[in-house]
């Protein structure tokens, strides 16, 4: 379902190396990426739909925390 004013562009990789047959981005006609779907050469399908995108945005350190829910161990290497 696009919208009037997106596009959405497809592309094929010269080689499948990276297991991906096909990536589709769909964006505004001002550049915007709203969405990105990527085709596995299996088949198997992933999509991200981009919200509230915020260009040259300085996330605070704390942004990148990650605190483990209790009960789940974590392995480290």
């Amino acid at each position: 379902n696009a919208q009037p004013d997106t596009r959405t562009l497809r592309l094929v990789p010269r080689n499948n190396a990276a297991g991906l047959r096909e990536l589709f981005l769909t964006a505004t006609t001002d550049g915007s990426i709203l969405k990105v779907k990527m085709v596995e050469a299996g088949g198997a399908t992933s999509e991200i739909s981009l919200r509230n995108v915020r260009e040259n945005y300085v996330a605070p350190p704390d942004a990148f925390q990650f605190t483990p829910p209790s009960g789940v161990s974590v392995r480290k290497r």
